[in-house]
C-alpha cells in the first residue's frame, strides 16, 4: 500500500504540470466579401494566435468569394503560420465559395457545419491581351 501511495505522489508531482497544461485554440469571424481589409484582419488573428503559444486558430467563414490579390495574401500568410489554420464554414447556410472555397483549401483543415457550402470558384474578372479588364462569362453557382 505504502508503495502504490509513492508511485502516486511521484506520478502527480512530475506528471501533474503536463496534464494541468491548458490547450489554447483561437477563434475568429470572417463574414462577407474577401478585401484586403480582410486580410489585414487574417493577419491580425493570426498573429495574436501566435504570439499566444496557441494550438490552433479556427476561422468561422461565410463569405460568397472576393479579391483574388487578398485571397492569395491570406493563402500565403495561412502557409507561412506557425500555429494550425482550421477553416470551418459556419453557421449552417453559410458558405464559402469563389475566393473562400481557395482559402478554404489553403488552410490546414477544414470543416463545414451542416447545410453550407463550398465550392464555384472561378474568375470573374480577366485581362485581355493588351492589359485591359474583361468580364467573364457569368458565374454558374453550383455548389449547394
Amino acid at each position: 500500500m505504502r508503495k502504490i501511495i509513492l508511485i502516486s505522489l511521484f506520478l502527480l508531482i512530475f506528471l501533474g504540470p503536463a496534464l494541468a497544461e491548458a490547450k489554447t485554440v483561437y477563434v475568429a469571424q470572417i463574414k462577407g466579401e474577401i478585401t484586403p481589409y480582410t486580410y489585414d484582419q487574417f493577419d491580425r488573428y493570426i498573429s495574436e494566435a501566435e504570439r499566444a503559444n496557441a494550438n490552433a486558430i479556427i476561422i468561422l467563414l461565410d463569405t460568397p468569394g472576393g479579391r483574388a490579390d487578398a485571397m492569395q495574401n491570406i493563402i500565403e500568410r495561412i502557409k507561412s503560420a506557425d500555429v494550425p489554420v482550421i477553416t470551418y464554414v459556419y453557421p449552417p447556410g453559410a458558405m464559402a465559395a469563389s475566393a473562400g472555397t481557395y482559402i478554404a483549401l489553403g488552410s490546414h483543415l477544414i470543416a463545414m457545419a451542416p447545410g453550407t457550402g463550398i465550392g464555384s470558384c472561378r474568375p470573374i474578372l480577366g485581362y485581355s491581351q493588351n492589359g485591359s479588364i474583361i468580364e467573364a462569362p457569368p458565374k454558374v453557382v453550383n455548389f449547394y
